[in-house]
């Protein structure tokens, strides 16, 4: 069965970008963190995600399918209901919004992983921390046990039947 990856279209833009250093010296890492993501879960089920509406061409990483903007949270309710696993990449947009409340309320905790995006923008270690305030203070209530204030070395939560988090740096 599959794991359902999503995400904040901002944030493939974000993971996508080079660093100063790569700039500078010209280089691309060899794969994102979606990509290692990827990779790291092809053992267990492939990891598949909505792709950006007109997107030419897909990135590397999860296999990407197209709906419609009309069709895409019956979409994610459909593929949702049938992954072993859901992953979601915090941020702050209304589209994520409607994500978390739907899979608090139709998923399993036990099947959700939630992916703290600080740590993706490559950010100073204060930059993570204010960052993870005003997700915490937006779409972070939308949990039903409360996620610590502060984000760490935790990169992942996962969650108990209860809704307790756990966090995995």
């Amino acid at each position: 069965r599959p794991i359902l990856y999503l995400r904040s279209f901002a944030l493939d833009g974000r993971l996508g970008r080079p660093t100063w250093m790569e700039r500078y010296l010209g280089t691309r890492p060899f794969a994102n963190t979606e990509q290692k993501l990827t990779a790291s879960l092809k053992q267990i089920g492939p990891v598949i995600a909505i792709g950006r509406p007109g997107e030419k061409l897909p990135p590397l990483g999860a296999a990407r399918f197209y709906v419609s903007d009309d069709r895409w949270q019956q979409k994610v309710q459909d593929v949702q209901s049938v992954a072993q696993l859901v992953i979601w990449a915090t941020g702050l947009t209304e589209g994520l919004r409607w994500e978390i409340e739907h899979l608090i309320q139709n998923t399993n905790p036990r099947r959700l992983i939630v992916w703290a995006h600080p740590h993706l923008l490559g950010l100073s270690a204060q930059g993570r921390e204010a960052e993870w305030t005003k997700f915490r203070e937006t779409l972070g209530k939308a949990f039903p046990k409360p996620l610590p204030e502060k984000l760490g070395s935790a990169r992942f939560f996962v969650f108990d039947a209860d809704w307790n988090p756990t966090p995995i740096a």
